[in-house]
């Protein structure tokens, strides 16, 4: 126990080390700062003025936030960030928030070293320093340290140690305790939100109980089950959100590459040795564009460890489903490339919907550093074949052959090939080094051998990790955020209105600036979102509300009449001021923008709420064609309201919040209302105090009808099949007592 806890220290030794640099002097880019960091910003604000932000109406036209899975809200160590924020980020800096973010980031690789480690240890049988060492590389090889950024994935994949953990326990050991940790386990899995994990990870449970006894298959699956319904208080009314989204559609031929975009292409197979070449976002004109989602690599090192492991197969008999979880996973990652999607989509029909098949990779890479440590184990007692090992040096003049030829084969790379060929070099000294620690750490049995390949491999692990300019910023989160010369106007009560951003950092999330959003940065925008691609770009802006067009392009004035240029802003001008934003030979927001912006005012913008002429009832989609402020169109039966003018309708928004709006309106005949907000079914209106309905107007949008006189309109926003699912968590906490009530305390 003394030596275990050593190790624990260790790994928080390294993880600090590590990651000091990047923590002390960096700051997260991508999606960790375009999605998570407002978000939580967002939440905290709206939990400081005392109330749940169950809707976000700055972003998409509005969307429900606390329901988002991805947000991962109701994982525990969430949990901490928020109490923390409000306990000690009293001044509410957003580079506070961030920065606490990191290191529950970080907490969650220290819990993935220390779960391999155990795992190894007790499951396997691994000596100490090949579980130690199988914690660092599953922690720092830059197949997981590329992820960083992801508060939704990345954290479940670290968490697959403990899953085999307390799998395997429970098949020993049916005992309460073993059942009660397999239960909380999924119920990570689950607060996570991140759904390929739900469906691998339950797949990839099953396996394990199956091939160490098949009628626990039907335990481990209860257990699954028990989670689902602890968890259905959050996951019911994610459901309700998905309903409402075009995420569920199959896309069928509408998209023939939909499995190809984000697979492990056949090509990559090169990467899990060298990540720089084949990456589908290698870039000759940025080099340092490394990798893609499609990377699987374990380094230099490692992968000699895993070809001896896989040579000495010490876990075939005792643990198969190794092998079969690596080998399934990587042929599931190259989706339609081997038409897998359509092939197992017919067992599990959800398979057909996923576009990322990349993410199964995690499975791989998990039995991989499984396979490395008794590699590991191999090389210490000399077991492992010889003629492995001979392969490997003819590997070595393949590489050194390769490396020759490289600059006269790769003419078409032009400036990359330098590029290439440094990288290619790098992998080729790492990859002669540790074949001769490998034989000196066998012959003569000493450590120091092996530290000093581990330290190599760090070392080589660290490199990635610093070269990933897309995944880091010099910026802070405050400065990233803070409003520049493109925020001509902030809206106000009496005075809504949307930007449209295009090519900047607003253009996720706006949110913590008060600014209300055309677009954004979610997973799952509503469908009425997407209806407004039936009206021309001009049309859409004007009845979404949307008052600025902020873009880099240029005589959108003399395109759309409605458009007037107002502003010129050229960031090299403005030297203080952060501009993010894309720029030549980078796929990505970078902070050396130097195109100019134009900020183009939309004329004839509709209100937010506003009165049309005509209000009729029409449940076919080719009604919406029309222009709404002539007539709107509702599935409502029986609707046929002639307007009056809109100067003869007083309305004003009393009070505008997220779960709330007040409205007065005075109207001398009754009154269709209708607006650019997104219809949800868990809005309910009250007009004096009495219920009233919410119509679906304009595919997707609210409306209402006011009777005539003077009236308080009050809209209110409560998420859908909430009770329901605090009643199926009730029910999965009753299910957890009754099956831990039958089961013995202890098992000997």
């Amino acid at each position: 126990m003394k030596k275990d806890i050593g190790v624990f220290f260790a790994f928080i030794i390294v993880i600090c080390v590590f990651f000091y640099r990047i923590f002390t002097q960096t700051y997260m880019h991508g999606d960790f700062v375009a999605y998570w960091v407002p978000n939580f910003k967002f939440i905290l604000d709206s939990l400081r003025d005392g109330y749940i932000p169950w809707w976000q109406p700055y972003s998409y036209l509005g969307l429900q936030e606390i329901f988002k899975l991805e947000l991962a809200l109701f994982y525990p160590l969430t949990w901490l960030v928020f109490a923390t924020n409000i306990v000690f980020n009293s001044s509410n800096s957003l580079t506070f928030l961030g920065k606490s973010i990191e290191v529950m980031q970080y907490a969650n690789f220290f819990l993935g070293a220390c779960g391999m480690y155990l795992m190894l240890k007790r499951i396997f049988k691994a000596s100490t320093i090949a579980a130690f060492s199988g914690g660092l590389i599953f922690i720092l090889s830059f197949y997981i340290t590329i992820q960083s950024g992801d508060i939704s994935s990345l954290p479940g994949k670290l968490l697959l140690p403990w899953i085999v953990l307390c799998v395997i326990n429970f098949i020993k050991k049916k005992t309460r305790l073993n059942y009660v940790l397999l239960v909380i386990i999924n119920y990570l899995i689950f607060a996570l939100g991140y759904p390929y994990n739900y469906v691998y990870f339950f797949i990839f449970q099953l396996c394990i109980a199956f091939f160490y006894k098949k009628r626990d298959v039907l335990f481990v699956g209860l257990a699954y089950l028990n989670a689902l319904l602890v968890s259905g208080f959050f996951l019911l009314p994610n459901f309700h959100i998905l309903g409402q989204s075009f995420r569920g559609i199959t896309p069928g031929g509408e998209d023939p590459f939909f499995h190809l975009r984000n697979a492990f292409t056949p090509t990559k197979l090169i990467n899990i040795l060298n990540p720089q070449i084949f990456s589908n976002l290698y870039d000759m004109k940025d080099p340092h564009l490394l990798f893609s989602m499609g990377t699987l690599g374990w380094g230099v090192f490692p992968l000699i460890l895993l070809i001896i492991g896989f040579s000495k197969s010490t876990y075939q008999k005792k643990h198969p489903w190794v092998y079969v979880t690596f080998l399934c996973g990587l042929i599931l990652s190259l989706g339609a490339y081997l038409d897998v999607p359509r092939l197992i989509g017919t067992v599990f029909p959800v398979i057909e919907k996923f576009r990322s098949h990349a993410q199964v990779l995690s499975l791989t890479f998990f039995t991989g550093i499984i396979v490395i440590s008794d590699g590991i184990d191999s090389v210490f007692k000399g077991s492992y074949s010889k003629k492995v090992v001979f392969c490997l040096w003819q590997l070595v003049l393949v590489m050194l052959g390769i490396l020759v030829l490289l600059p006269y084969v790769c003419q078409r790379c032009s400036a990359g090939s330098t590029d290439i060929s440094v990288s290619f070099a790098r992998i080729f000294i790492i990859f002669v080094a540790s074949l001769i620690l490998v034989h000196l750490t066998s012959q003569s049995k000493k450590r120091m051998y092996f530290y000093v390949a581990i330290f190599i491999t760090v070392l080589e692990f660290s490199f990635y990790s610093q070269n990933i300019p897309f995944l880091r910023m010099p910026t802070s989160y405050t400065d990233y955020y803070k409003a520049n010369s493109l925020i001509v106007e902030k809206p106000e009560n009496g005075n809504l209105f949307r930007y449209s951003f295009n090519e900047n950092q607003f253009i996720y999330n706006t949110s913590m600036l008060g600014i209300y959003n055309l677009q954004g940065y979610e997973t799952i925008p509503y469908k009425a979102f997407y209806s407004l691609n039936r009206y021309d770009f001009q049309t859409m802006l004007q009845f979404t509300n949307t008052k600025y067009l902020v873009t880099n392009l240029q005589n959108k004035d003399k395109e759309f009449s409605s458009l007037k240029l107002v502003k010129t802003i050229d960031p090299v001008k403005l030297p203080n001021e952060v501009f993010y934003g894309t720029i030549e030979g980078r796929a990505y927001f970078s902070p050396h923008k130097n195109f100019p912006y134009f900020i183009y005012e939309v004329e004839d913008y509709y209100s937010r709420f506003y009165i049309p002429k005509r209000a009729l009832t029409c449940a076919s989609a080719d009604c919406y064609a029309e222009v709404p402020s002539k007539v709107t169109y509702t599935d409502e039966a029986g609707i046929d309201i002639r307007n009056p003018e809109s100067s003869e309708v007083t309305m004003n928004i009393v009070s505008y919040k997220p779960n709330q709006i007040v409205m007065n309106i005075n109207s001398l005949q009754e009154v269709f209302v209708a607006s650019s907000e997104v219809w949800d079914k868990g809005w309910t209106l009250e007009i004096d105090n009495k219920k009233q309905s919410i119509l679906n107007a304009s595919d997707g949008f609210r409306a209402f009808i006011v009777p005539k006189g003077s009236h308080t309109v009050l809209m209110k926003y409560f998420p859908p099949l909430l009770k329901e699912g605090l009643l199926m968590s009730g029910c999965g906490i009753v299910l957890l007592f009754l099956v831990t009530k039958f089961m013995k305390k202890e098992v000997s």
